[in-house]
């Protein structure tokens, strides 16, 4: 097997965890023990995320991270059932992230990108 999770440092675990499980129904499989918020493992079907705190990370990391803007040149993108559905129940969330619903004509596509709060776009398509 080769797999691959990405790992997401956020700001706020309490509000990444609203976001990913809350709107987008990621389930927790596993997490730091009670009272140490540094660590959550997510899961939804065949996807799974890591979400890290930065204060769970060492000292070089962090600083790296204070330098740097969280998510700049990446994206996440999930392949699901009906961008067009999820789009439109997303839409009734109000999110300020959420971008427009597109279609590729020459791939065949349809898809659509939303930011989480700590600035990671995520992209969704069928």
């Amino acid at each position: 097997m080769f797999r691959i999770i990405p790992e997401l440092t956020v700001d706020n675990m309490q509000q990444a965890m609203d976001f990913y499980c809350g709107i987008l129904n990621f389930q927790v499989s596993m997490q730091d023990e009670e009272g140490n918020t540094g660590f959550v493992s997510l899961e939804k079907e065949d996807a799974s995320l890591f979400l890290v705190t930065e204060g769970s990370r060492d000292n070089t990391k962090r600083e790296a991270l204070k330098r740097n803007k969280r998510g700049v040149g990446m994206r996440l993108y999930f392949e699901v059932e009906d961008a067009g559905a999820l789009h439109e129940e997303l839409k009734t969330k109000e999110l300020p992230g959420l971008g427009e619903l597109s279609y590729n004509e020459d791939e065949d596509y349809t898809e659509f990108t939303l930011t989480d709060p700590d600035g990671y776009c995520l992209g969704f398509y069928s």
